[in-house]
């Protein structure tokens, strides 16, 4: 059984994920010329390609082939560049340090273990002054019968912003919203969502 965006990643008229994010918007005007963005989990490029379109240097990262290729087939079609590749996030380390890291949807598919020395590795390579962006299925809810077999890990709600504590917290919301993804499956999902700018 594959998730239902991999066969959104083949249609070249599917929105698989929808626009960027409001706050990965926000955030564009106030970075500092030559920043570096890493977005983990990039799917087909929603919120690596405004960064590009900036003038940013942005590498991403998904586990989807079909993503990356789709990625990489919006990004010319733009006129940007950016650096992707298909790799596992459960054996992934950053080997070099960023001003932004983000990301969306992705870490609650992470074994617990996984997923929390991402976080930790992500912190620890994130520039001072830098943010990191993230947004996470949490338990309030039950996890949609076709997406549960890929989520490992929902976070208690409330936990992200824990993980966070020692850094400026300039956004955090946790909410329920409902979306509908390509073939008509209607979800709801219980989200946690951070914006943090390490001090």
């Amino acid at each position: 059984m594959e998730p239902f965006w991999e066969e959104g990643y083949e249609d070249p008229n599917a929105d698989t994920f929808g626009p960027p994010s409001e706050e990965i918007l926000e955030l564009l005007p106030r970075l500092p010329t030559g920043s570096k963005v890493l977005d983990l989990g990039c799917g087909d490029g929603r919120n690596a390609l405004p960064f590009a379109a900036a003038g940013f240097e942005v590498h991403a990262i998904d586990k989807s082939s079909r993503g990356i290729e789709r990625l990489l087939t919006r990004a010319a079609e733009h006129g940007v560049s950016i650096d992707a590749w298909v790799q596992d996030l459960s054996d992934y380390t950053p080997n070099q340090s960023y001003d932004v890291i983000i990301t969306h949807g992705v870490l609650h598919l992470l074994r617990p273990n996984h997923c929390l020395r991402l976080i930790h590795q992500i912190q620890a390579t994130t520039n001072v002054g830098g943010w990191n962006v993230h947004a996470v299925f949490t338990d309030r809810l039950r996890q949609p019968m076709d997406l549960a077999p890929f989520v490992h890990r929902p976070f208690p709600e409330g936990e992200l912003a824990e993980l966070y504590e020692s850094w400026e917290i300039e956004l955090f919301r946790s909410y329920i919203f409902e979306d509908e993804h390509p073939g008509g499956i209607r979800h709801r999902h219980a989200i946690d969502k951070i914006v943090a700018k390490r001090r």
